[in-house]
C-alpha cells in the first residue's frame, strides 16, 4: 500500500502553529581611531564570518551581511563596543580558522554532496548526475536536482490502466530534501530538520532543545512559504 494518501487534501503533514520572536542579535565590537578622520566601529559577524564596518558608536544598525541566510539581513544587529583596537581584524575571535577560512564556505563546498548522500539512503537508487528514482508499490518517487514529485500511480495494479492518464490529485510534487521527507515520512518539517541536525551531531540536543528548535524550524519555514513560495 503506497504510504501517502492524496484524498488527505495536502502533500505535507499537519503543521503546528507556533509564533516565533526574532530579536536583533548583538555583535561585539570595537573602537577605531583614524586619527585625522572619524572614527570607526568594526564588528565581527558570525553569519557572514566577517568583519563589518560602521561609523562611530554602538547600538542598533543596519545589517551589512551578503549571505543571504544570515537572519541580520531582516532583524538589522546592535553594536555592543567593548573597547578599542589598532586595525580591524584585532575583532575577529582567536579561533585558528577565524578570518582566514569560512566554515559556511567550506560547507557550501560539499552542501550537494550531503543532500545526495541523504537521498541515496532514503531512495536507495541513482541515476547519472543528482538525479535519484524510487518505486514504492504502485508509486514512484523522482528527485532531479531540487526538485521532486511523486506519481501515485506510475505502476497499476491493472495492466490495461497503465496507459491511462493518471489524474493531477495522483500525483504530488515541490522543490526541496526538507519537503521531500516530511512528505516521505509524514513528519512535521521541523522534526525533519532536527532528524537531520541529530544525523550529524548526535545527542547534542536535549527534549527541552529538540521541541524548540523544531518548533522554531517550522514556523520559520512556514513564513518563507507564505513570503516566498516555498522552503527548501
Amino acid at each position: 500500500m503506497c504510504p501517502l494518501d492524496p484524498s488527505l487534501g495536502s502533500a505535507a503533514p499537519v503543521r503546528r502553529a507556533v509564533t516565533v520572536e526574532q530579536p536583533a542579535p548583538t555583535l561585539r565590537a570595537l573602537r577605531i581611531r583614524n586619527g585625522a578622520r572619524p572614527d570607526s566601529t568594526v564588528a565581527w559577524c558570525p553569519y557572514c564570518e566577517d568583519v563589518h564596518h560602521h561609523g562611530t558608536g554602538g547600538g542598533r544598525r543596519a545589517a551589512h551581511c551578503v549571505r543571504e541566510e544570515s537572519p541580520c539581513r531582516v532583524t538589522g544587529y546592535s553594536l555592543d563596543v567593548q573597547g578599542e583596537a589598532e586595525a580591524p581584524h584585532d575583532v575577529v575571535p582567536a579561533a585558528l580558522l577565524a578570518g582566514r577560512h569560512r566554515l559556511s564556505d567550506a560547507l557550501d563546498g560539499v552542501s550537494a554532496e550531503i543532500r545526495a548522500a541523504i537521498l541515496r539512503g532514503v531512495l536507495g537508487k541513482r541515476r547519472a548526475g543528482p538525479a535519484f528514482e524510487l518505486r514504492v508499490d504502485r508509486a514512484r518517487v523522482s528527485v532531479i536536482g531540487e526538485s521532486w514529485w511523486i506519481d501515485l500511480d506510475a505502476f497499476p495494479a491493472r495492466p490495461e490502466l497503465r496507459s491511462a492518464p493518471v489524474p493531477p490529485s495522483r500525483t504530488l510534487s515541490g522543490r526541496g530534501l526538507i519537503n521531500l521527507l516530511a512528505v516521505l515520512y509524514g513528519i512535521p518539517r521541523g522534526d525533519v530538520v532536527m532528524r537531520l541536525l541529530h544525523a550529524v551531531a548526535p545527542g547534542a540536543f536535549d527534549a527541552s532543545g529538540w521541541l524548540e528548535i523544531s518548533a522554531a524550524a517550522e514556523a520559520s519555514i512556514e513564513r518563507r512559504d507564505a513570503g516566498e513560495g516555498g522552503a527548501r
